[in-house]
């Protein structure tokens, strides 16, 4: 082969060579930016949903903040509305007090507003002055046995469980028999002859408060829980008594 035809053949290889080089480089350049947009684009879709993340917890802090802030106001408002109905109750017992030194009717009125009116957990520590007194001990039972209207009402059919402590009623020793009672049993029962057994809220004396606890050794009544309306079943678990007046309690649990 002449030198001629070697170096054109030689001259035919470069010049595919740089073809194909320049192919390869587009080729290459084309790759590589398809995969710096496919990055650029997840890029920007992971900073969108980044800012659309911080965006949602954001607002979602701001919904915590603003219920914390709600829940803190109605508790304020609470303790305010608790303390100044202690405030007004403490009132009325400051006002009765004299009545009830002074004896006669005039004793028997003050026990009846109190009833009406006043501080149950003051009116049955007053009462224990006064435990051979059985209207003025009803008038103070009226006064423990008022159901709490501001609290969750609980009805028979509601599939649920309660546990707590209600008020049974008076039970007079002497005349072994229940003067007041809440639950639908006998009023010849004794009070420990009830542990173990079932009974209902009567209609005929409304609803029953469900307590956390029965008064303590300060005469303070645990916090109203529920409010049992007529109907609902409850098992007494343990009676006790609360003062000479004969003011029985009972720990119970609810079914409904």
């Amino acid at each position: 082969m002449s030198e001629e035809g070697t170096q054109k053949k030689e001259k035919d290889f470069w010049d595919k060579l740089d073809v194909a080089g320049k192919l390869f480089s587009a080729v290459v350049i084309g790759l590589v930016t398809v995969i710096l947009g496919v990055v650029y684009h997840y890029e920007e879709e992971a900073s969108r949903k980044s800012r659309e993340t911080i965006a949602i917890a954001d607002r979602a802090a701001e919904n915590t903040r603003a219920d914390n802030q709600h829940m803190i106001d109605t508790d304020r408002a609470s303790e305010e509305v608790k303390y100044n109905l202690k405030t007004q109750r403490l009132s009325v017992v400051t006002q009765l007090i004299p009545l009830i030194k002074a004896g006669g009717s005039d004793k028997k009125a003050a026990f009846v507003l109190m009833s009406n009116y006043a501080d149950p957990e003051v009116a049955s520590q007053l009462s224990d002055i006064y435990p051979e007194d059985m209207e003025i001990t009803i008038a103070v039972d009226r006064t423990i046995a008022r159901p709490d209207i501001t609290a969750p009402a609980v009805h028979q059919g509601d599939g649920k469980r309660y546990d707590g402590w209600i008020y049974l009623g008076t039970y007079d020793d002497r005349q072994k028999k229940w003067v007041t009672k809440y639950l639908d049993f006998a009023e010849a029962t004794l009070p420990t002859a009830l542990e173990g057994n079932s009974y209902a809220v009567p209609r005929s004396t409304g609803a029953v408060n469900l307590r956390t606890d029965l008064p303590n050794f300060f005469g303070h009544f645990g916090d109203v829980l529920k409010a049992l309306q007529p109907g609902v079943n409850v098992k007494i678990i343990n009676v006790k008594k609360y003062n000479s007046a004969g003011f029985w309690w009972a720990q119970v649990e609810a079914r409904t």
